[in-house]
């Protein structure tokens, strides 16, 4: 889905992603591109700083007080 996102961008602006991530991408495996896919699904961005999550990490419980 991120490919998607980044090809729709520069076609709608043309000029607006890098031709050298253009040419990573037009190269990336499958394997690959679904491992950087899985990566941005745990990541987050707050417009200042990217977290990523590391997948072993376990959701906190909210504790009812």
């Amino acid at each position: 889905m991120i490919f998607f996102k980044i090809l729709t961008k520069e076609i709608f602006n043309p000029g607006s992603i890098s031709p050298y991530t253009l040419q990573l991408l037009s190269v990336l495996t499958s394997d690959i591109g679904n491992s950087f896919n899985r990566l941005c699904n745990l990541s987050f961005d707050d417009n200042q700083n990217c977290y990523i999550i590391h997948p072993n990490v376990l959701p906190f419980k909210i504790l009812d007080l």
